[in-house]
């Protein structure tokens, strides 16, 4: 069952699944071998890098849409107040 558990998150990690990873990462399996402990150790580090880079991602994106918004409703706002004449 472990070793499903791990190829399962491999295969998120290499896909950059976040709804997968955090899936996984919540269905966390009981490990008592220390070397699958070891292994799966460093697929949660690595897929902790994958949801870090997801997010910085996000928050990047969400300040563009909120420039664009600030833009655009500068732009609303000047058409009105222009003179015609």
């Amino acid at each position: 069952m472990i070793q499903q558990w791990m190829n399962e998150l491999s295969l998120a990690i290499i896909e950059e699944n976040c709804e997968q990873i955090a899936h996984l990462v919540d269905t966390f399996p009981n490990i008592q071998d220390t070397k699958e402990a070891k292994q799966a150790l460093v697929l949660i580090i690595q897929a902790q890098d994958i949801l870090e880079k997801a997010k910085k991602e996000t928050l990047l994106t969400m300040q563009k849409i909120k420039q664009t918004k600030r833009f655009l409703l500068n732009a609303n706002e000047a058409k009105h107040y222009r003179f015609i004449g």
